[in-house]
């Protein structure tokens, strides 16, 4: 499994904000950077993940938005037979109500995770369920920007835990997932981590949850 570059990680983090105005029932044609479009495939059709972020009301009257985008490694490129999953990260008010519904509920791998991340990713499941069983065994990147690396990361240790593709995350300035017990699982079951903070970026030193070990949080 290759690993992506720096600029390539950070350059799709950022096109997944490109996918939160395109609406389920209306696909517009995705306009791909040159820099990824040389290396990945995208289909507006079928590449576009859609998500629920935001109060219990917005999840009970189903407000989608998207949420970011599936890519398939092209042929004659070196990521040929992998793919990429890119989560956008926080973009409008339904986004800031998400990340401050901290509380903590059961994650993907059965530890404790942030609620509010957990909710939105459970949105996306039977989407992302169905792209990866078309894909088979193929090796999978997930990347995401702040709430979209905690989306990423989430992604990863469910696709880990439940199917047999090689996994590898790479974050930036993403805030905290869950405690030590999730942490640990995700630092020993990925093919890779690699997470990217800057010193004054307050957003991966939160949640601060009580009881909560500073290692179940440092994933490099």
């Amino acid at each position: 499994m290759k690993t992506l570059t720096p600029t390539l990680a950070s350059n799709l983090a950022d096109f997944a904000y490109k996918s939160e105005f395109i609406k389920s029932n209306n696909i517009a044609k995705i306009r791909v950077p040159a820099i990824l479009s040389e290396h990945f495939l995208f289909n507006a059709q079928k590449s576009t993940l859609h998500g629920v972020s935001g109060t219990t009301a917005e999840h009970v009257l189903n407000h989608t938005s998207g949420f970011g985008f599936f890519g398939i490694g092209r042929n004659e490129g070196i990521f040929k037979g992998e793919a990429v999953l890119a989560f956008r990260g926080t973009a409008g008010m339904c986004d800031v109500l998400t990340d401050l519904h901290c509380g903590v509920t059961s994650g993907p791998n059965n530890q404790l995770v942030h609620s509010g991340f957990n909710r939105t990713f459970n949105s996306m499941k039977p989407q992302i369920k169905t792209l990866l069983e078309n894909l088979g065994d193929k090796p999978l990147h997930c990347i995401g920007h702040s709430l979209g690396g905690a989306l990423a990361n989430l992604a990863a240790i469910w696709i880990r835990t439940n199917f047999k593709n090689p996994v590898k995350l790479y974050t930036f300035g993403a805030p905290r997932v869950g405690f030590a017990p999730y942490a640990i699982q995700v630092e020993t079951s990925l093919s890779g981590i690699y997470r990217a903070v800057h010193r004054s970026d307050p957003v991966p030193m939160v949640p601060v949850w009580p009881r909560a070990r500073s290692r179940s949080f440092t994933l490099t």
